[in-house]
């Protein structure tokens, strides 16, 4: 508990010291230039986190502008006068508290991770029913800068909105297709930084992941339905498919009293088999250059996962409170193997708005049970804090306990991570 407190004080001495030099930034994120509002407008409490209208925004296909001046000409044309962008950088600290190994030492890392993520997020209208968002990577040198793609080309139908959605992502999954809620169904739409410990979706891996595919939705404000066909490989590497995953995500939304709320069900299934390339290198006898063989390969990932899960959003005696639960199943591949159990797992986790605008504070718990034969039980304990230094410059400190036997055989005790996230 005293190294944990010391680890705290030092982030708290160090977030200081950062803000002391981001007091003054100022910008605004590109969906904002073309609709012509703030930040807060479209996040609840902070990005990224969706609230209603920001619920709305993205069910448009990212095509509904403000003041911004608009090219409109023959045959549908209706693009903005100007491309919108924006810059997103991740800066974090993270320290992971080993107690003792099987030597009889103990290790304390600190890992500067600068970036984390950096990226140009262009996004916005393409036409009056088309839109786009692409995030351009620029942290990784080795890694593809056409990074994270898709294109909702959608019609207005029944009093809500149907669309079609090209997509790819080597991290998000396949519901970076389309999703609306923050409960970490998808990898990048989550209050709290440490994703594996706040949320089971994320633990479980059910949120994240490579994916290119096809998804056909349907959003009203009651509602949405996805349902999408992918195949859970690097879009860069451009492989054959011969069989295609299924992906099923629903969300019932509605008021529950004060509290915007939402129920959805996420589901992969089906096997996806697709071509890829395997290299051997070949030693000559007796020395000499060695050369490389290649030979097509298929490849086949079984998709037997599903979550339950639930949020509320609203406030409470003047101060905004987002509540978060989960549940997650992923079937076992093969009982005779290391994992014979299925993988399960549940999260609840709170954040409460102290200082509406400026302070969030929260907290969570993660169970799981990760179908190992031995050391199974993982589990989680999970604190953070939020600041807004301004609307799109954020610090936060997360802290999370970690437990169960599969910790404790691997001597992990602790994590605690201090990022800076801004986008302008």
């Amino acid at each position: 508990m005293k190294r944990s407190i010391q680890i705290l004080l030092l982030f708290l001495l160090s977030a200081g010291f950062v803000l002391s030099f981001s007091s003054y930034s100022y910008a605004v994120p590109a969906f904002a230039r073309q609709t012509g509002q703030e930040c807060s407008s479209c996040h609840f409490q902070h990005m990224p986190a969706l609230n209603t209208y920001g619920r709305a925004f993205k069910s448009s296909g990212y095509t509904d502008v403000g003041d911004q001046p608009l090219i409109e000409g023959d045959n549908g044309l209706s693009i903005p006068s100007t491309m919108n962008l924006s810059l997103i950088v991740k800066l974090r600290i993270v320290k992971e508290h080993t107690e003792g190994t099987s030597t009889g030492t103990g290790s304390d890392l600190f890992e500067w991770q600068y970036p984390d993520e950096a990226a140009l997020f262009l996004g916005g209208r393409i036409s009056e029913n088309i839109g786009f968002v692409l995030e351009s990577q620029l942290s990784d040198p080795d890694g593809p800068v056409f990074d994270s793609f898709k294109m909702p080309i959608g019609s207005d139908i029944a009093g809500g909105r149907a669309l079609l959605i090209p997509f790819f992502t080597p991290a998000h999954g396949p519901g970076f297709s389309f999703e609306l809620l923050n409960t970490g169904a998808v990898r990048n739409m989550r209050s709290f930084e440490d994703r594996k410990s706040m949320s089971a979706q994320q633990w479980a891996g059910i949120g994240a992941g490579a994916a290119s595919g096809m998804a056909a939705v349907y959003s009203n404000d009651l509602f949405f339905l996805n349902v999408a066909e992918y195949a859970p490989f690097d879009p860069s590497t451009n492989p054959g498919v011969d069989q295609f995953g299924h992906y099923l995500r629903g969300a019932l939304m509605g008021d529950i009293g004060p509290f915007d709320s939402a129920i959805g069900v996420q589901v992969h299934s089906g096997t996806a088999k697709w071509n890829g390339e395997e290299v051997t290198l070949i030693s000559p006898a007796g020395g000499g250059t060695v050369t490389e063989s290649s030979s097509v390969v298929q490849n086949e990932a079984k998709n037997d996962r599903w979550a339950i899960d639930a949020q509320m959003q609203g406030d409470v005696g003047g101060m905004p409170l987002g509540l978060y639960a989960a549940y997650v199943k992923v079937g076992t591949e093969d009982w005779t193997n290391s994992d014979p159990n299925d993988k399960t797992g549940w999260n609840v986790t709170a954040e409460l708005g102290v200082k509406p605008g400026k302070v969030t504070v929260g907290a969570g718990f993660r169970a799981g049970d990760n179908g190992k034969a031995t050391n199974n039980d993982d589990h989680a304990t999970f604190l953070g804090v939020t600041y807004m230094s301004k609307q799109n410059v954020q610090l936060q400190i997360n802290h999370t306990l970690l437990g169960g036997d599969s910790n404790n055989a691997a001597f992990k005790e602790s994590r605690s991570i201090l990022m800076l996230f801004a986008a302008f």
